[in-house]
């Protein structure tokens, strides 16, 4: 397996990039990864995107300077609190079989989420864990089954 990093031609760049799509990776294989990759706490975007995993693995917390994490199309089911200390300001997990329930009961740590993609999942409510976060300017929700937006909706307009 390759890593790849967007400082490849640049050693002075800022930003680096672990992109481990489309390699059929399940929640075992997943985890024995992310024990075994070095210097996580320098990579800011993580893509896992087409994966077969159906939970997020305690060692996505080695990851503590991620900005960006997509993890669209894998089959989570689940999407718990893992993000503690973590400057998160991009979250997709589009295309899941994410429901109500799968969430985090709160999204407390997520204080600098900016953007959140929740589309193509099993959502039956709207989930009101996301009027909490304070900076949030980007939220998507389409594709899911909400028949009702809460009246706090307003909330959102920070």
């Amino acid at each position: 397996m390759e890593n790849y990093t967007s400082d490849s031609s640049d050693s002075d760049s800022s930003l680096r990039t672990l992109d481990l799509s489309y390699l059929s990776l399940d929640d075992e294989i997943m985890d024995k990864q992310f024990l075994n990759i070095k210097c996580p706490e320098h990579v800011d975007t993580l893509l896992l995107n087409q994966n077969r995993f159906t939970s997020l693995p305690i060692s996505i917390n080695r990851f503590i300077s991620l900005n960006l994490l997509d993890i669209s199309n894998c089959g989570l089911t689940e999407l718990p609190n893992f993000w503690k200390d973590c400057p998160l300001t991009c979250l997709i997990a589009k295309h899941n079989n994410l429901t109500n329930d799968g969430l985090a009961k709160d999204f407390e740590n997520l204080a600098n989420l900016r953007e959140l993609n929740l589309s193509g999942n099993r959502l039956t409510e709207f989930p009101n864990q996301v009027l909490d976060l304070t900076v949030l300017r980007y939220l998507y929700l389409g594709g899911n089954r909400i028949n009702e937006i809460t009246q706090d909706i307003w909330k959102l307009q920070r």
